[in-house]
């Protein structure tokens, strides 16, 4: 369902990358604040300490922003969780959806 509905269906983000992810996917890992991506206080009082939580509950990402560490670049991201938990066509098909969605926004 989207998040917003009137004056024409809009669906968030999250949502979107929703798609991609399996009913039984289960995720979560915190993402350690690096002080070199935040250049100033400013910038630092403005992040919000959720985005370096990612939360996917029944396959319905929650809370968090994706990054390189929480997708795929070490090795407890998402993409290795589902190659391992749910197999390699799973995998490749996780990752067929985000190249999808990807293509498509950028387009």
């Amino acid at each position: 369902m989207p998040c917003i509905l009137k004056p024409v269906p809009l669906w968030s983000g999250k949502q979107v990358f929703s798609f991609c992810l399996d009913k039984s996917t289960e995720f979560y890992r915190y993402l350690p604040l690096n002080r070199i991506e935040i250049s100033n206080e400013a910038e630092e009082r403005q992040s919000n300490l959720h985005d370096f939580t990612v939360l996917i509950s029944e396959g319905q990402l929650l809370m968090g922003t994706l990054c390189k560490l929480s997708m795929g670049n070490a090795s407890a991201g998402i993409l290795q969780l589902i190659w391992s938990e749910q197999g390699e066509r799973q995998g490749a098909a996780f990752l067929t959806c985000v190249q999808k969605i990807g293509h498509l926004f950028l387009a």
